[in-house]
């Protein structure tokens, strides 16, 4: 498996992000929808846990992002400024789903959560339901 790391801005997130791009081993154009995400979600959760036990949580790729091949130069380089634009155009919650992180967000329920909502809101000057 090729793997290459970035720092970079993903579409809807104010920070940046550690991103890993992945070469899926196998042929990848034969596997429906859902066979794919499973397998990117299998190859993401098998490769933080393996780096985990090696590497500060700080240096842990937050998502994983597969490719079909890797941008390589004459000089035989990686394009770093290829997998920027690449990881750019993915938004964040296309990149939680194909990681198998969860997207959604829970709505307040009780009034304690509904007030701290609103506090937050004003505080961050937001609207209240995004």
């Amino acid at each position: 498996m090729q793997v290459a790391v970035e720092y970079l801005h993903l579409d809807g997130s104010l920070d940046k992000s550690l991103v890993a791009f992945v070469i899926l081993e196998r042929d990848s154009s034969m596997l429906s929808s859902d066979d794919f995400n499973s397998t990117v979600q299998r190859i993401a959760a098998q490769t933080t846990e393996q780096l985990a036990g090696k590497l500060p949580i700080y240096m842990l790729p937050s998502a994983y992002i597969p490719i079909q091949k890797m941008p390589i130069s004459t000089t035989g380089k990686i394009v770093r400024r290829q997998l920027q634009q690449i990881g750019t155009s993915f938004s964040i919650s296309n990149v939680c789903r194909l990681s198998g992180k969860a997207t959604r967000m829970r709505m307040p329920e009780s009034e304690t959560e509904i007030l701290m909502q609103g506090l937050c809101a004003k505080g961050f000057q937001i609207d209240r339901n995004r």
